[in-house]
């Protein structure tokens, strides 16, 4: 490299794919901070980026709407709201404000959108509301995790529901692969999508212990089917999501059966 920067940011995904090829081609690239940003960081990402880019992730949390909303601790390892310049509620199914340590909807007021203000805006989120006060000392509000868009909660027929972690499954053991996306098609269906890790890789997958890998990180009987695909389409944003869920909401399914039924 002939410029050696000393910190980097983007998304967690892109993180994760520069730290793979990075480590994969022996290439020495260091930074002394790395910043991640515009979707949920794991920690699969977090430990790759320290053995790779002997480096530590500075993870933040924002919305296009509102703009910066928390950043995490290195002390106490929650996210520190800016509460000077943005009201943020995480609000159960009632409406109401949650405890610490339980998940809700994350609803902002930013304080400074004069052209189109935003009161007690829905985000699409979810996340753990974080310790009051926290940990480190630190006087501004905390959220403890930030678990993505509930649009992409994986919903069951039993009426269960259960987030996703896309490193949970450890698809590597079973497909020589590139990029992934687990899709839940329906109650009972989740696909693996795929594509390879080069065009000639034709390494058996062994169906039934992937299915019972997938099975036991849901704790549901779900079918599992496997999809070769030329490549994983991001979203409208430019982010890839590792996991989403093409089933609605309950009260959705239903409305949807009532007014096919009638």
């Amino acid at each position: 490299m002939k410029r050696r920067p000393d910190y980097f940011g983007t998304y967690p995904p892109v993180l994760k794919e520069l730290a793979r090829r990075t480590q994969g081609r022996g290439i020495d690239i260091r930074f002394a901070l790395v910043l991640s940003f515009a979707a949920v960081l794991d920690e699969e990402t977090r430990a790759l980026c320290r053995a790779v880019f002997s480096a530590e992730i500075a993870d933040t949390y924002g919305a296009e709407e509102v703009g910066h909303i928390a950043a995490q601790c290195r002390e106490c390892g929650e996210y520190h709201v800016s509460a000077e310049a943005t009201r943020v509620e995480v609000l159960d199914a009632n409406g109401s404000a949650v405890s610490p340590g339980e998940i809700g909807k994350v609803v902002v007021t930013p304080l400074y959108n004069y052209a189109m203000p935003l009161i007690r805006y829905e985000l699409g989120d979810m996340a753990e509301a974080g310790t009051i006060p926290s940990a480190c000392g630190r006087g501004l509000p905390t959220l403890r995790r930030i678990l993505g868009r509930y649009r992409n909660l994986f919903r069951y027929r039993d009426g269960s529901e259960s987030w996703p972690i896309a490193p949970k499954f450890k698809l590597e053991d079973f497909i020589a692969l590139k990029h992934f996306q687990v899709v839940q098609i329906d109650l009972d269906h989740i696909e693996i999508r795929y594509v390879p890790q080069d065009e000639d890789s034709d390494r058996p997958i062994d169906l039934p212990a992937l299915t019972q890998r997938v099975r036991a990180v849901l704790h549901q009987p779900v079918e599992v089917t496997v999809r070769r695909v030329a490549q994983i389409e991001r979203s409208r944003g430019g982010k890839y999501e590792d996991c989403i869920s093409l089933v609605p909401p309950a009260s959705t399914r239903a409305t949807h059966e009532s007014a096919a039924f009638w």
